[in-house]
């Protein structure tokens, strides 16, 4: 009896002392690597006039969203607040990103991730729905694609919104935003529902 009562005791010990190095260790890492979460800013701060007519990044919030790899990072929605766990971003010059590892918006409805097959292209698109009023314009959706054309034999990316409203409203609008008038810079297109969408392609 006395034997397995010290077998316990040691096996106690033993337990103990590694559950401490465990504690020590992960605050030491924590220490070493602290995790930079952003604060939680509304969708909305991602739009500018250089989002929006001349596909543009001059927001650090809005290049370190696009340049989030989607498919291989931790994303979830929850209660309206989309975070995106940010640490495998590609690295970037400090003077243009946020250097969070970790992004956080409120004010994403929805979201989804999903491909347009034709004979002549791919699209594989990652999403959100979102309800923003900007300039006179309510932006429903803000995505993120990357296209296989096959037909050209090239592979090209980029980015698009979709406002409320079909191109004949829309283009007056953004004609405001954009020096010039020049809207070269964006292709518009007229989306099944009736609604503008607005496509940089880099």
């Amino acid at each position: 009896m006395k034997t397995i009562l010290n077998l316990a005791l040691l096996l106690s010990s033993i337990l103990f002392i590694q559950a401490a190095n465990a504690e020590s260790n992960f605050k030491s890492n924590s220490y070493l690597y602290p995790q930079k979460t952003a604060a939680t800013q509304p969708i909305d701060a991602i739009f500018d006039t250089y989002s929006l007519v001349e596909c543009r990044f001059k927001t650090p919030l809005f290049l370190d969203l696009y340049m989030s790899d989607i498919e291989d990072t931790n994303v979830t929605l929850s209660n309206n607040i989309l975070s995106i766990d940010n640490q495998q971003r590609m690295d970037l010059d400090p003077k243009i990103t946020t250097g969070n590892d970790t992004l956080r918006f409120t004010g994403v409805k929805a979201m989804k991730t999903f491909e347009r097959k034709t004979d002549k292209k791919k699209e594989s698109v990652w999403s959100i729905d979102i309800d923003v009023f900007k300039h006179d314009m309510h932006i429903l959706r803000f995505a993120k694609f990357g296209i296989d054309d096959y037909e050209e034999g090239i592979d090209y990316a980029g980015f698009y919104y979709i406002v409320k409203g079909p191109p004949s409203v829309t283009i007056p609008k953004l004609k405001k935003l954009a020096p010039n008038n020049d809207l070269g810079s964006v292709a518009i297109e007229k989306t099944a529902g009736n609604n503008t969408r607005v496509r940089c392609i880099f």
